[in-house]
């Protein structure tokens, strides 16, 4: 313990003594490793997305496919009002569906006004789907009665500050009032659902007519009863809805639909989703692939700058042999100062990612908390790309073994 302690006394000494030298590689490969940061920090967000949900591998996503058999079939993420209570009722593999619809409306409570972008109506099966958090309600009744809404824990702070918004009214559009019967938790950013508030769909005007294949307009997925059930349920849609729709064929035209994986909707659905872009994932391949490239361009850096020094730490290897210092002892001495110097640009970076993060997400359109940078994932990558630069010193081993 004693000589670990005293290399790195030795190291610190050696890197303050060649001070331009030592911040001009800090301050390099910081930057190196703040943007390759940054990037790592939107890629992971990118590739979690919808993976909190408990039954999500269960979930499909159903889009309508119709046509008039002149052209070829359209795909769209949105559906009729019959599409969910007419699967649950025929087909076995179907445990459960929720429609949902996100629009924006003007919600007042007493003196206050506010515009709301993310206003969303859902049947009441909703939280036994998705696992969303209530922090007070009855997730089986929240959603269960004409004009009953859920809030997020900051919308009830945003209207009611720290009262008790159970049971409270809100004016919606001027015309309907709803009543408080839940408060969640706020959405996660790696969620393609970001609700302010989620009202019960039987609040929509359509739930009181007939329901209709047609008037797409609400996305609407299936639970299904597991994971296999998606090929057999898959064979038995088109079959269905000839039984159901058979003057559309005899018209030459064609309505079906077809089951998405709910975790593959973000990044691999070509369908527009209708509550928040989705992401080609070849893009975070390209992104990864450049965080990489700065990666490896910054490493280079570092170890071109350290060569450039071989000359001067040649003469103090050879110095320190002449004084009996064994090879072993020179090779963990430089293990020391690289370490030293690869943690202090680590802490750099950290800083700079702080301070860049802002900019950065309204760069990208996105919302990346910075303490998911402290994520156990996100700790492991950084000790790991420290440790490989930290032990990438050829110039360093040029000077002990030329010095034989």
């Amino acid at each position: 313990m004693t000589m670990l302690r005293n290399y790195f006394i030795v190291a610190f000494r050696n890197l303050l003594r060649h001070g331009a030298f030592s911040l001009v590689n800090m301050i390099g490969l910081a930057v190196g490793l703040t943007a390759c940061l940054l990037i790592a920090l939107y890629v992971q967000q990118e590739w979690s997305y919808d993976a909190f949900h408990e039954k999500g591998d269960r979930i499909a996503r159903v889009i309508m496919e119709y046509g008039t058999g002149t052209e070829a079939n359209t795909l769209i993420g949105v559906t009729g009002t019959k599409v969910a209570p007419a699967f649950v009722r025929t087909f076995p593999e179907v445990e459960a569906a929720v429609r949902i619809f996100a629009t924006e409306n003007i919600v007042k409570s007493e003196e206050k006004l506010f515009n709301e972008k993310h206003f969303y109506y859902a049947d009441s099966s909703f939280f036994s789907i998705f696992s969303f958090q209530l922090i007070a309600g009855n997730p089986q009744q929240v959603l269960v009665n004409p004009n009953t809404v859920v809030i997020s824990e900051s919308t009830a702070k945003k209207y009611f500050g720290t009262e008790n918004p159970i049971g409270k009214t809100l004016q919606v559009n001027d015309k309907t009032t709803f009543t408080i019967t839940g408060v969640s938790a706020d959405c996660p950013q790696n969620s393609q659902f970001k609700f302010d508030f989620l009202a019960s769909f039987t609040s929509l005007s359509a739930t009181r007519e007939e329901e209709t294949w047609w008037n797409a307009n609400w996305t609407t997925f299936l639970l299904l009863k597991n994971k296999e059930s998606f090929s057999t349920l898959q064979a038995k849609i088109a079959p269905f809805m000839k039984s159901q729709l058979p003057e559309i064929e005899s018209d030459g035209g064609y309505l079906s639909y077809q089951l998405e994986p709910f975790t593959k909707v973000h990044l691999y659905s070509a369908v527009e989703n209708t509550f928040e872009p989705n992401t080609n994932v070849a893009y975070l391949y390209i992104f990864s692939a450049v965080a990489l490239l700065i990666l490896i361009i910054a490493c280079f850096t570092y170890m071109n700058l350290t060569t450039a020094r071989a000359t001067d730490r040649a003469k103090e290897v050879g110095m320190r042999k002449v004084f009996g210092a064994a090879r072993k002892q020179l090779f963990w001495q430089f293990i020391a100062e690289s370490a030293v110097l690869t943690g202090a640009s680590f802490v750099i970076s950290v800083v700079f990612t702080r301070l860049l993060l802002e900019p950065f997400n309204q760069l990208i359109g996105s919302d990346i908390s910075f303490w998911v940078f402290f994520s156990p994932s996100n700790l492991l990558f950084i000790l790991v790309v420290n440790n490989l630069i930290c032990w990438q010193l050829p110039s360093a081993g040029s000077i002990w073994i030329s010095a034989d």
